[in-house]
């Protein structure tokens, strides 16, 4: 353009119908945005001038509009196709692509009729409505009406569910397995796939070796909710591994409810993780594509300052509305992790009253006929209690810290988790199933998952502690539900201990939860876009856990030596890194708004995912955190507007409080800091 001219030449907007044109269409906007809150759209006005419209001004049926075609035809446009092109240097640059389902009509002194092109969810295929399993005995996919969970919890840890199969001849294509398939090593062999078993695994880590990725995730959700790709077009494999991390240990525990298109589905997978997607469009097809928030071509508006000579080369924007707020600025974290778990093996104490003991034995068989009558009776040689909340007062030397229980947890925690870890308070608790797991991957203990032992005094070898005898019914016992304790269960309470008196004993290995979560605190850091203490507070529990054996667990030299597994797992340092980096990510200010370009003539300078540097020429940066070049962040277009018959295009731009896939993994869409 030459440097004097001093006025811009209008760019040409088209409507195509089906592919035809029709003089009686004017387009006036296009709507382009990233996500799913708002789909493109288009607004095009029917020339209520043109000596078609007038001849069917009066007598309109809106559901069976009749366009005008250029051969002399006609064309009804409900539900057709529409796209928009722009006319660059003698070429169709498509802009928009939809199907026409909106009318908007306004009779005033103006008359006017709209149709609205709109690309709409079930564009994006059909609704997911099933996981796509494979079928080890039909030797193809199985669609199963369950929930699609990528990588879930299943029986307190997380679990890679993703393997690999040959699908409509494509080889490695990603696809479902259940938990409850692999669970032992046969079943797992039986399914045939690559994976080793659950038990085999031990749950030692979180991240199992079939842990889907964000890219796998896409490509199983498009092949499942757009698998004829009739009107959009999927992303390629290598497309999605260009821009979605490789890491496998990000996706944890992420559902996705029923009945969701493609589109949505994307939204509540991708959003989390700072991506998000866009609609590429051709002149014959469209394609999705995977955005990154917060990453892009960084770009610049030209406006030049007030009083300079008028350059049409350099004045691109002629009016700007942002908001620039720096106390929106989040720059200390707290984050919770899960409560701490500790495996260790407790000895028990009489939970009745120690006037009792001498009870006689056939006042305490429960088919007695007047059992009923003396519930006293009940718990006496039955219930054995830990006393984690003070309820039982009884001086029984030979029981370890017998009546101090709370005490006693409290430095077990502490010799397990150091010395900072908190107080158990005293209060009553539960016995939860032992960390340590056998060859099958369940938890080694066979009475509610704990392993319950007497003390034994003739046993082989010498007086020890040993299992309860499977063959004997008084021995017979479950977990307490309202307190640490077990209660034997047979017609008469165990003999072999009753015999024993005062030097009977009772220990019990199982796993027990505390008051004290894991936490990761970061404070503000020096140079701080914000000058106050902006604190947020997250709660991470489904993400991080700390559950691990005491030394003095029955089990623990066993686990040590790896003779046994157990589903330990100790993410404080993790924890503590994911607050350093959520400090790191979300210490930028807010910045939001409109900046309006005064001609259409370079709206191919600017795409969906750019970055806005600055206006230049009135030097006004958008820097949005105090960090080196490498390290600065600016907002991002978010959403473009052509307005065709004004000649304008509007950038609407936003920051994103960017977050690397690690910390966006534990970040709920719904915690974006406004």
């Amino acid at each position: 353009m030459p440097a004097n001219q001093l006025s811009r030449q209008a760019t040409e907007y088209a409507a195509l119908v089906e592919g035809l044109t029709s003089t009686m269409l004017q387009v006036e906007e296009v709507h382009l945005s990233m996500g799913t809150q708002f789909l493109d759209y288009a607004v095009v006005a029917v020339d209520l001038g043109h000596i078609g419209a007038k001849a069917r001004l009066h007598a309109m049926d809106l559901a069976s509009l009749e366009l005008e075609t250029p051969d002399g035809g006609t064309i009804h446009p409900a539900g057709r196709e529409m796209t928009i092109v722009a006319l660059v240097d003698g070429r169709r640059v498509p802009i928009h692509w939809g199907r026409i389902s909106g009318r908007e009509i306004d009779l005033d002194q103006n008359e006017t009729l709209h149709l609205v092109s709109r690309v709409e969810p079930v564009h994006f295929g059909q609704p997911i409505i099933f996981q796509q399993v494979w079928s080890p005995i039909a030797q193809a996919p199985a669609n199963v009406h369950h929930e699609i969970v990528f990588n879930p919890q299943f029986k307190g840890a997380i679990i890679g569910n993703m393997r690999r199969a040959t699908i409509d001849g494509k080889p490695d294509e990603p696809i479902f397995i259940d938990p409850g398939s692999i669970e032992t090593f046969f079943a797992a062999e039986y399914q045939e796939a690559l994976v080793t078993s659950l038990g085999e695994l031990g749950w030692v880590t979180e991240s199992g070796v079939n842990n889907w990725t964000l890219a796998d995730a896409v490509r199983v959700l498009c092949r499942i909710g757009n698998p004829i790709e009739r009107f959009i077009q999927n992303p390629q494999p290598e497309e999605l591994a260009s821009v979605l991390p490789s890491d496998p240990q990000i996706l944890k525990n992420h559902g996705l409810r029923m009945g969701l298109y493609l589109n949505q589905a994307l939204e509540e997978l991708l959003a989390p993780y700072g991506f998000t997607f866009k609609i590429e469009y051709s002149l014959n097809s469209r394609k999705l594509a995977i955005v990154q928030r917060g990453v892009g071509e960084k770009k610049t508006v030209r406006w030049q300052p007030i009083g300079s000579k008028l350059e049409l080369s350099e004045q691109f924007a002629d009016e700007a509305h942002l908001q620039f707020d720096a106390s929106m600025a989040v720059n200390a974290v707290a984050a919770w992790g899960d409560y701490t778990y500790l495996e260790a093996t407790f000895e028990l104490m009489p939970g009745w009253p120690a006037n009792l003991d001498n009870s006689d034995v056939m006042d305490l068989t429960n088919d007695g006929e007047d059992w009923q009558q003396h519930p006293e009776r009940h718990d006496v040689w039955r219930k054995w209690v830990l006393n984690e909340a003070g309820d039982y007062n009884r001086g029984w030397t030979n029981v370890a810290a017998a009546g101090k229980a709370n005490e006693g947890l409290t430095g077990l925690f502490r010799d397990a988790f150091g010395g900072d870890h908190g107080e158990l308070v005293a209060r009553r608790r539960q016995f939860e199933p032992m960390l340590t797991v056998g060859p099958d991957g369940k938890p080694l203990g066979d009475v509610g998952g704990t392993k319950v032992e007497w003390w034994d005094p003739e046993r082989e070898g010498g007086p020890g502690w040993s299992d309860l005898p499977s063959d004997d019914p008084t021995f017979t016992c479950r977990l307490l539900t309202d307190e640490c304790g077990i209660l034997f269960t047979g017609v008469e309470p165990p003999y072999w201990i009753l015999d024993q008196g005062g030097a009977a004993r009772l220990r019990i290995t199982a796993t027990i939860a505390s008051d004290d979560r894991i936490r990761g605190l970061e404070s503000r850091f020096a140079q701080s876009v914000n000058v106050d203490e902006h604190y947020h507070v997250l709660d991470v529990n489904r993400g991080f856990h700390a559950r691990l054996l005491h030394s003095g667990s029955r089990y623990y030299s066993q686990v040590q030596n790896e003779t046994l597994k157990a589903a330990q797992v100790d993410g404080r340092e993790a924890l503590v890194a994911f607050a350093q980096q959520a400090v790191v990510a979300w210490d930028q200010a807010h910045l939001a708004g409109t900046v309006r370009l005064e001609s259409l003539e370079n709206f191919g300078a600017y795409e969906l995912g750019d970055l806005i540097e600055k206006l230049a020429g009135r030097n006004i940066e958008f820097t949005l955190n105090r960090a080196t070049e490498e390290g600065k962040r600016f907002p991002q277009i978010i959403g473009m507007t052509h307005y065709v018959q004004a000649q304008k295009l509007v950038l609407a731009i936003a920051e994103f409080k960017q977050t690397d896939a690690y910390v966006a993994s534990f970040t709920r869409k719904t915690r974006r800091l406004r």
